[in-house]
């Protein structure tokens, strides 16, 4: 009788009630599966039975957001959100609960089927065609012209139509914004977004009065932004002063090369029958460029791409002075400036070839914060 007790109360340690943490985490995992209301469920069975534990604000906010962001279910959401505010008001998951709460109440104004469409187009949005989700957010918004996420959701199809390619119908898009919201946040967004595209375009001038527009906007939001934007802006300026120098130097080497090769033609020196053979290091050049031009046509397209346009710009420069180097003996002198021009010729046709190739951005930020930054 006693080895009878003893056996079962051996066995009751060893197998103790399940606790917070466990249904817990087994809620997280049924939830990563999919089975959204049955983890919805498993975290409410730990705020009936352990309604003090460590993890019951955390079961808590996990049904609000399961509900928010798997479901669909803005408000029943809001009301879990509400109830976490209510029996938690201590909890360090407090702010985040407010935060989201003060969202859903703001927007759920044109009711919550209008929410709910909203937002699942965002999150839709990665697996459908970018003018498949433009076209049910532009339908949402003309059916709900008083919505509150009005100017968000225009916001949204610019940045939709940048990424679509069509930077001009982000422009009106962007520009609409501003002119019809101008003191929403949303129109701060929109005007950092257009100086962007002002960047890109070369168009400077442009950008620094999308910038400037930001000091009209009310709160001290942008001010950080601003001032990272003007050094954006800045170092776009050195950069497009950059290639106006580099671009003058290749013009200024090529046009010496191929005059000095004119003038040995005119001379005698050389003829157009020599010109017909290639010299020796061009050949060389070209199988080198064309071994890495092959090796990044597989997937490196832009630096594909500018690998062709360096190649064609020092193909350029080399042909001319091989031709003149063999014309006849150009002294110490000559071979010095010479090599000193080909240096220069060459860095800026790199210059050039990475700025046409749209890699100006990729290569500064690989120069900062290293290959794997």
């Amino acid at each position: 009788m006693i080895w009878t007790v003893l056996v079962f109360l051996l066995a009751a340690g060893a197998a103790p009630a399940e606790g917070g943490r466990d249904l817990y985490y087994q809620a997280r995992t049924m939830a990563r599966q999919g089975q959204i209301e049955d983890a919805i469920a498993l975290f409410q069975r730990i705020l009936d039975e352990s309604p003090h534990d460590d993890f019951a604000d955390d079961a808590l906010i996990e049904q609000a957001r399961l509900a928010e962001e798997k479901l669909a279910q803005p408000a029943r959401a809001l009301t879990l959100y509400r109830l976490l505010m209510t029996r938690f008001p201590d909890s360090r998951l407090l702010r985040r609960a407010r935060v989201r709460a003060e969202f859903l109440t703001a927007h759920l104004d044109q009711g919550e089927a209008v929410l709910r469409a909203y937002q699942q187009i965002q999150r839709e949005s990665r697996q459908t065609e970018v003018r498949t989700s433009i076209e049910k957010m532009t339908r949402l918004l003309a059916e709900n012209p008083d919505f509150s996420l009005r100017p968000d959701g225009l916001h949204w199809i610019g940045t939709m139509w940048v990424r679509a390619g069509r930077v001009d119908l982000a422009r009106k898009v962007l520009g609409e914004i501003v002119d019809n919201y101008p003191r929403h946040r949303a129109a701060g967004l929109a005007l950092l977004e257009l100086s962007n595209l002002e960047i890109l375009a070369g168009k400077l001038d442009a950008a620094e009065a999308a910038y400037d527009a930001l000091d009209r906007l009310p709160g001290q939001q942008w001010d950080g932004l601003r001032q990272k934007a003007q050094q954006r802006l800045d170092e776009f300026r050195h950069i497009q002063w950059a290639l106006w120098l580099a671009k003058a130097s290749w013009f200024a080497v090529a046009g010496i090369f191929w005059l000095t090769l004119g003038l040995a033609l005119r001379s005698g020196k050389t003829s157009w029958r020599k010109l017909l053979r290639a010299p020796v290091e061009v050949l060389i050049y070209l199988a080198v460029m064309g071994g890495l031009i092959a090796w990044a046509w597989s997937g490196a397209r832009q630096t594909m791409q500018a690998l062709m346009i360096m190649t064609s710009l020092n193909i350029a420069i080399l042909l001319p002075n091989g031709w003149t180097l063999r014309a006849g003996p150009v002294g110490a002198f000559g071979l010095c400036w010479r090599l000193l021009a080909l240096v220069v010729a060459v860095v800026a046709g790199a210059m050039l070839a990475i700025e046409r190739a749209d890699m100006t951005r990729q290569v500064l930020h690989t120069l900062e914060y290293g290959p794997g930054g």
